[in-house]
């Protein structure tokens, strides 16, 4: 059931606003670290990969995801594949292209992908700086062997 109001603000936006008050933070509200997000699944079709590579490129750039926004980010990839593919598409109905473009824009927006939320979104805390080859299998054979 919906409750009035605006949307609540994470606390880490309202302490960058200097808005926290102590006796209404949320206590139990989870602190997450940014993580970059993994590679395409195998299984995913190479156009549908393609747009997994270049969404994962700018929501690591905006430090914004952690270990638990894996389902998350494939529902964007999903949605902006969607959209690209019915924008093309010379049969689609005006009103599919219209729905799939706002399911895409509401999912952009989630992630600050778009002018007005990118100011809503808050970059989570970035851990020691990563060796970007980590997301590579460990036992590949070294070439000087």
């Amino acid at each position: 059931m919906p409750s009035g109001g605006a949307n609540r603000l994470p606390t880490a936006l309202k302490e960058m606003k200097g808005t926290l008050r102590p006796s209404r933070e949320n206590h139990d509200e989870p602190r997450l670290v940014a993580k970059r997000l993994p590679g395409p699944p195998k299984a995913l079709p190479p156009d549908e990969a393609k747009v997994w590579r270049v969404l994962k490129k700018k929501i690591d750039a905006l430090h914004v995801a952690s270990v638990v926004d894996d389902i998350a980010f494939g529902m964007l990839v999903d949605a902006v594949y969607l959209h690209q593919k019915t924008k093309a598409d010379p049969n689609a109905t005006v009103h599919e292209k219209v729905k799939v473009q706002q399911a895409a824009s509401k999912e952009l927006g989630r992630w600050g992908l778009n002018p007005v939320d990118r100011a809503r979104v808050v970059a989570l805390e970035t851990p020691e700086e990563e060796d970007p080859l980590d997301e590579f299998d460990n036992n590949v054979v070294p070439l000087n062997h």
